[in-house]
């Protein structure tokens, strides 16, 4: 492999990961500029606006329902448009509007048990429809089913398939990023080895660069690399490191792991479509992260 490809796997390696990866600072509302017009990929809302105004359009409030994790509801940008249940008195622990959710002031934690805890980690669909169909069809003969039950073992094949596929594709991708995350620490080690330091500026690495042999010249490549994509240290790395590793190591762990049911702590049947009545009303759940930046898309407020 040369240098450049080797380059530029790693830099893609890390790209899902980076926040700092913009050589220029974008537009405070890049988000809702145009591809087109404005050459920033945005939303194009505002070209959307423009356009609906100039035919005489008139907006309407709408309540948007979003179905993500947890929400920081107390968010600065967030606070002033949540929407509020006018059918419940906040905190009295009491169901006042009657929909078998108590509390449910700015909506409901179905992740949630009757006992405040809520779901970290969950598996996908594609996993818990495999583990439901394999305790069905798994060692049966095809050609004693008949009628819905071979339709079904039909799905239970189409199901195995991409389900195996999903979980190959997940374990070759944590073999692959392991041996990344090794190239890049080797990389780092010779640097450090060869200015002597742990900490060394742009000025150690131009003294090193000249004159230094094939191998050191792809570590020096490799971390600037690195540092072009907004990754400054050894520290910044091992950041990016943990959360490159937990993504790829999750999959494989919760999200596509037929062992794996945290439905205990909800306390539902997930194949009941009548079972309604579950989960608590903590909204902010164990991560709030991702729904607080999708609800800040759909309506921040600044």
């Amino acid at each position: 492999m040369t240098f450049k490809h080797c380059t530029a796997i790693i830099v893609l390696v890390f790209s899902a990961f980076l926040l700092n990866a913009q050589g220029n600072k974008a537009p405070e509302n890049w988000f809702t500029l145009d591809p087109v017009k404005d050459q920033v990929n945005g939303t194009g809302s505002d070209e959307a606006l423009q356009r609906l105004k100039a035919k005489g359009k008139k907006g309407q409030t709408i309540i948007v329902a979003v179905l993500d994790s947890g929400v920081d509801y107390e968010h600065e940008d967030l606070k002033d448009i949540m929407w509020v249940n006018p059918g419940e008195i906040p905190g009295n622990n009491i169901d006042d509007d009657g929909n078998g959710y108590v509390d449910d002031i700015h909506g409901w934690n179905f992740l949630g048990g009757k006992d405040g805890k809520s779901v970290h980690h969950e598996t996908l669909e594609l996993t818990r429809e495999y583990v439901r169909l394999s305790k069905r069809f798994k060692g049966t003969d095809p050609k004693n089913l008949h009628g819905p039950a071979a339709e079904e073992y039909k799905y239970y094949e189409q199901i195995k398939e991409a389900y195996e596929e999903q979980r190959g594709d997940a374990e070759a991708g944590v073999a692959n990023i392991e041996k990344q995350l090794a190239k890049i620490e080797e990389a780092y080690d010779a640097v450090e080895k060869a200015t002597g330091k742990k900490n060394y500026t742009d000025e150690d690495i131009a003294k090193i660069e000249e004159g230094a042999s094939a191998d050191l010249q792809q570590s020096i490549g490799i971390v600037k690399a690195m540092k072009a994509q907004g990754i400054d240290s050894r520290a910044d790395f091992d950041v990016q490191k943990k959360e490159a590793t937990e993504y790829f190591d999750n999959q494989l762990q919760y999200n596509l792991n037929p062992d794996y049911n945290p439905r205990d702590i909800v306390g539902d049947n997930p194949n009941d479509l009548n079972n309604r009545i579950y989960g608590n009303n903590d909204y902010e759940g164990p991560d709030a992260f991702h729904g607080t930046h999708v609800a800040g898309i759909i309506a921040a407020v600044r």
